[in-house]
């Protein structure tokens, strides 16, 4: 029996991480589709980032953007360990001090979202992923809000909510 796949690449969850990797394999010129339960901008609040993000951030194409979106830079964080609150920098090399991000989870997530859409990543907002199609023991595919999809590959990104194990 021959399975028509919809793409290689079935992406659920559509945050930071889902968009990440819909970036990276669509850059391997994968087909990717990118299944998001609720429509975008939604409201999350910000995300501190370590200054470790930048070389991820020039792989996926959007530093450029990630760096003129306006995010605020800081050195460090405030850490509190026992009663004791101190601050503990980044750290810093020839080139000057390492500088994270304050980024608005809106606008982080437009910024990765747009660049996928760029790629050719077939996203679909709002469509809820309900449960996984399995074939020969092996997941083929997500049963969505809007029909089945198939894929060669199915990645869960929903974070906390776990959806794939759960299911």
């Amino acid at each position: 029996m021959s399975i028509n796949y919809n793409a290689d690449v079935i992406v659920v969850g559509c945050g930071p991480s889902g968009t990440a990797a819909a970036i990276s394999c669509a850059q391997r010129g994968l087909k990717v589709i990118v299944i998001e339960g609720e429509r975008f901008p939604r409201d999350r609040p910000g995300e501190t980032l370590h200054p470790g993000i930048e070389p991820l951030l020039q792989k996926l194409g959007v530093a450029e953007k990630f760096n003129k979106a306006g995010f605020l830079r800081h050195e460090g964080n405030w850490v509190q360990w026992e009663g004791n609150r101190h601050f503990v920098p980044f750290g810093s090399d020839k080139s000057g001090k390492w500088l994270g991000f304050q980024a608005w989870r809106a606008d982080f997530d437009a910024i990765l979202l747009h660049r996928a859409i760029s790629l050719g990543v077939d996203v679909r907002q709002p469509c809820r992923a309900l449960r996984p199609i399995v074939t020969h023991n092996r997941v083929s595919g997500v049963v969505t809000s809007d029909g089945e999809l198939r894929s060669l590959f199915l990645i869960d990104a929903t974070g906390r909510r776990q959806w794939l194990a759960q299911k």
